[in-house]
Formats: structure tokens, sequence, C-alpha cells
């Protein structure tokens, strides 16, 4: 009896265990497969540099800008300062002096997966100051950027200024 009792456990068991249902969860990729990266570095380098010389514009970039900015942006600007995409097109217009010439320098990209790049690079900035003193200086900056709805934008930059 105790072998047929157990017979029955371990069969009851086994049959128990053969029905459950297998549940699978699955990631479909919101980005294709595969990435063009030469033609997305060279279209983020041509946003890079535009930004780079908007400030030449009489609105100083902001028309360029807001439509480069992610509405979630983020940075750190030349003071140590965190500011958000509306600050930091508010202080575009804050301007001190004259900016008479922008040089763009070398930009690298990198990709991070399929909809993520950052963007290292260089630009060099010429004018007077609001005494009427000439300046050049160099910026270095770091600007991250993801493709969201088949859009490129940058959601975060940080960059620092030298005197040269």
């Amino acid at each position: 009896m105790k072998k047929i009792l157990l017979s029955l456990f371990v069969a009851t068991s086994l049959i128990a265990c053969n029905n459950q249902e297998t549940k699978t969860e699955t990631a479909a990729a919101t980005t294709p497969a595969t990435l063009d990266t030469a033609t997305v570095a060279a279209k983020i380098k041509g946003m890079e540099a535009a930004w780079n010389l908007s400030i030449l514009e009489t609105d100083h970039g902001a028309k360029v800008v807001s439509e480069i900015l992610a509405d979630d942006f983020h940075q750190f600007n030349s003071k140590g300062e965190k500011q958000n995409k509306e600050e930091f097109i508010k202080s575009l217009s804050a301007q001190d002096g004259t900016i008479t010439e922008v040089i763009n320098g070398d930009m690298n990209v990198t990709f991070h997966g399929n909809n993520i790049a950052t963007v290292l690079g260089s630009h060099v900035t010429k004018g007077t100051d609001k005494a009427g003193k000439a300046f050049s200086r160099t910026t270095t900056w770091n600007d991250t950027y993801v493709e969201r709805d088949g859009k490129w934008q940058c959601v975060a930059s940080g960059g620092l200024n030298t005197e040269n």
C-alpha cells in the first residue's frame, strides 16, 4: 500500500510540474537592429556645429538650440551651475560683450547602442567683452544625445571655458 501511495504521489507531482504554463517575457527593440553610425555621426556633428555657430545670430542661438535640446535637457554651465532647457536658452541672451567669430574644432562621436551617442568636441570663440577688450576663448564640451521617435536630441551637456 505504501508503494502505491508513493507511486501515486510521484506521478501526481510529475504531472503537476509538466502542466505549468511557461511564461516568457520578451522586449521588442524600438530602434533598428543596425545603425548607420557614419550617417548619424555626421548628422550629430552638423547639429553641434550649428549650435556653436548659432551664437552669432541675433537671438544668440535660441531658435537653433531649442530644436537641438530635448525637453528634459540638463547641463552644468561654465560656472558649474545646473540649468534645464529653459534656463539655458534664457542665458543665451545674457551675453556680455560681442562675439565676432566661432571656429569649430574636432568632434568625436561615440555610440552606446542604437539610440545613445556622446560627442566630445571644442570650439574657439573670439570677440570683445563689455569693456571693449578682445578675447579668445576655447570651450571643450561633452554632449549626450538620445534618439527618440526618429529624432536625435541633446539631453545633457557639460563644458569648460579657457582663455587663450
